[in-house]
Formats: structure tokens, sequence, C-alpha cells
């Protein structure tokens, strides 16, 4: 995934994303930011499993794909960068590297178990009676992703 926003977009989109993280909790994917760059949007989810917010940033995707980052780690760097375009890439592995004039962070991938699964999201076609085992983790994305969508929507 490689995505180009302003400092001023990206910030503004974390920190209104970040009210819905936890201070404390034992399930580490609450702790963490979704950057979903998959579609023509790039979308931050967070969710504490009472509240969950979804942001668009206006920015430019250059390559597809999705991260989970922890969120309070990503938004003080965000803040702490200049006042110009940033670019958030990630590896095969999904270690990002945040990049901003001279500035350059490297966030190790500490959820490396959570990435693969959320790397799974991804769709994929599969061949008639495939059976498919799916992690717990995964299956919390899903109820995660679905609940923010549920709550967003008004009737």
């Amino acid at each position: 995934m490689k995505i180009i926003c302003s400092k001023s977009n990206l910030l503004k989109s974390v920190s209104i994303s970040l009210k819905a993280v936890p201070s404390k909790t034992t399930m580490p994917i609450l702790e963490c930011i979704l950057i979903d760059a998959t579609t023509n949007q790039i979308k931050f989810t967070t969710n504490d499993m009472e509240l969950g917010i979804e942001t668009i940033v206006e920015g430019t995707i250059e390559e597809k794909g999705m991260v989970a980052l922890n969120a309070k780690i990503f938004y003080e760097i965000i803040r702490r960068l200049p006042d110009n375009d940033v670019t958030i890439k990630t590896d095969e592995k999904f270690a990002a590297t945040i990049t901003c004039e001279k500035a350059k962070f490297n966030i190790p991938d500490s959820l490396k178990p959570i990435s693969k699964e959320i790397g799974f999201l991804r769709f994929f076609l599969f061949p008639p009676k495939t059976h498919i085992k799916f992690p717990a983790v995964f299956i919390l994305m899903f109820f995660l992703y679905s609940y923010t969508v549920t709550n967003s929507c008004s009737f």
C-alpha cells in the first residue's frame, strides 16, 4: 500500500478516529486504526466495541492495500510532522514507513498475526465447494466492520 495525503487532512481524520480507541483493552486490535486503501477512497476505521468511527481522507492512492497501526503512535507521529504531504507506505510484511520532507518513521509490524488476517480481507474468487477456515481475528474484524456500518446508517 502507498498513499499520499496532506498533513492537515490526515491529522483531522486521525484525531476524529482516535475518539473510538479505548484507553485500556485486552484486545490489541482495538488499539489500532485500520487504514483501508483497497477502493478509490482512503478510509480510517476505529472501534471500541461500543462506538465505531470511519473517516474518509482526501489523498492519492498509488498502491492499494490495507494495514492496522497502533492509533496513538500513528497520531503522535502525524502530529509532529512538518506541514506538507505525507506518504504512508507498507511492505509485504505490513511494516509501515511514514515520510514527510526529511522526516522518516518506520513502524514495525507489532500486530503481525492480525495484519495478515486484515490483508486476507481482500476479495478472492474461490472455486466451488472450497472450504475455508477463518481465524478468530478475521471474524472479529468482520464483526467490527459490520457493527460500524450498521451504526452509521440512519433509518
